[in-house]
């Protein structure tokens, strides 16, 4: 079975495996049409998921009064479930006359197909990847905590061979302890907001924004939270060649989550944990070296 396996700054080689995955000629089929969204769908919330997971750190230093600048990697695990390897979708003209079918998404079997009406016209489908998880990982930075907010951003890019050309992940956020303007003690409660933009050569501009409000506990080196998350999902798709010129904008379809995590730091290193879903879900878990 084929997968997705984007892992940043630690082994270039598996980018480039991954890149020859993604469905090139899928999207010069669906490019102009309305099954785009659904076949394209389930990629960006799983990568969504994935990307927002642990997006904060949650272990609340004293925010009067403790400066920390963090420097680390963060890893999630999204499997694919059922429901996200196929769709609804319907043929295109000048197959006559329309028609609904249950079809492959970018997740699904790699089984494309062709249709004809009574007429001759046709009407073809690409298959999908076999694709059965997807694991995410990146490095991020963390500086705060400044008027009771943490400030953190994320970057990679690198240049490949083949028409790819290009991956790029750049992402920033802050997280503003909300439960300091009252002086809370035994809780906190957090409210964040997220922007990360995914470009992959000239062939998708993805952005990703994500709002979430956390609440928890810290016990000196321990501590534990839950949240929810809401999050958007937009992307570009090309395609210009001598046969079909076009552009499509997709959008993720699964916009709220919720989650549970929990971190522990030792001296200087910070180790997380976290868990989200329901479709899909995501595990993740990060370390991270904190002064």
């Amino acid at each position: 079975m084929k997968k997705i396996i984007i892992f940043i700054g630690i082994v270039l080689n598996t980018l480039q495996i991954s890149a020859q995955y993604f469905p090139e000629a899928a999207s010069k089929v669906y490019i102009t049409s309305r099954n785009a969204n659904p076949y394209f769908a389930p990629f960006l919330d799983l990568v969504g998921a994935s990307m927002n997971s642990m997006a904060f750190s949650l272990q609340k230093p004293d925010t009067t009064h403790h400066f920390h600048f963090a420097i680390g990697v963060n890893a999630s695990y999204s499997p694919v479930s059922a429901s996200m390897k196929s769709f609804t979708g319907f043929t295109e003209s000048p197959y006559s006359p329309e028609k609904s079918l249950t079809l492959p998404t970018i997740f699904g079997k790699n089984e494309s197909g062709i249709l004809y009406d009574s007429n001759g016209n046709a009407f073809g489908y690409p298959g999908g990847f076999d694709i059965t998880h997807i694991i995410l990982a990146y490095p991020f930075i963390q500086v705060g905590t400044l008027y009771h907010t943490n400030f953190s951003g994320r970057y990679f890019g690198v240049d490949i061979n083949g028409d790819l050309r290009r991956i790029r992940i750049i992402g920033f956020g802050l997280n503003h302890f909300i439960s300091d303007h009252w002086k809370a003690k035994n809780y906190f409660i957090s409210a964040g907001l997220n922007y990360t933009a995914f470009n992959l050569g000239e062939y998708l501009k993805g952005r990703h924004y994500m709002a979430q409000l956390s609440g928890g506990q810290t016990f000196r080196r321990f501590n534990y939270y839950g949240h929810i998350t809401w999050q958007k999902g937009l992307y570009n798709l090309y395609y210009n060649d001598q046969e079909t010129t076009g552009k499509a904008t997709v959008d993720s379809k699964n916009n709220v989550r919720i989650g549970a995590g929990m971190s522990y730091r030792l001296r200087m290193i910070r180790i997380q944990c976290e868990a989200s879903g329901f479709n899909p879900l995501t595990a993740a878990a990060g370390l991270a070296l904190q002064f």
